[in-house]
């Protein structure tokens, strides 16, 4: 019998970005400016890769590679709210932009190391935290208007490690559970 696991490739943030992840959530909840879900910011992270449903036996083949990557510690810090947008202009997921250039490349050298399992991505890597998967938004104008008003602390962070991940799909949103944890240098 086959088993898979949905799997991703992320950075985890210190406690003091999702304390402000929190306090940006709590200030767009008030406006109730969309319909949508709300990230656990307890569990937000740095997504560089996401891997999909992969069969567990391949999962050390994964580990193996990625044990590979060196990398001196980066330093990175939160700027400003944004988002993705659908093909029809509405915002589909709001976000916090990530200050680090080296997560680019990083992020391409595990593209890299994985593309004969996972192809590499199409789009471009844009480091950043999501806030919130968006539905449908009430007032555009207002919501446009609004988010131009949020002002980020920019806070700074080390990044000396990445790590594999497991998700699970609840009701109660996804349970992560950590595989793998890699030390850059």
């Amino acid at each position: 019998m086959n088993h898979s696991k949905r799997l991703f490739i992320s950075i985890d943030l210190p406690e003091k970005v999702k304390k402000e992840i929190n306090r940006i959530q709590q200030l767009l909840k008030q406006k109730d400016l969309f319909r949508g879900n709300y990230v656990n910011a307890q569990h937000a992270h740095i997504t560089l890769k996401f891997l999909g449903d992969v069969e567990e036996s391949l999962i050390p083949e994964i580990i193996k590679r990625l044990q590979t990557i060196k990398y001196q510690p980066m330093n990175a810090h939160i700027s400003n709210l944004d988002f993705f947008q659908s093909r029809g202009k509405i915002p589909k997921v709001l976000f916090i932009n990530v200050e680090c250039p080296e997560l680019i490349s990083l992020a391409k050298r595990i593209d890299e190391l994985l593309a004969e399992q996972f192809p590499p991505e199409k789009r471009s890597f844009t480091t950043h935290v999501t806030v919130a998967r968006i539905r449908d938004v009430h007032n555009i104008e207002a919501f446009s208007d609004f988010m131009k008003t949020i002002k980020v602390e920019p806070l700074e962070f080390d990044i000396t490690s990445f790590i594999l991940k497991s998700s699970k799909l609840t009701s109660d949103g996804p349970v992560y559970t950590d595989i793998e944890s890699f030390n850059l240098y």
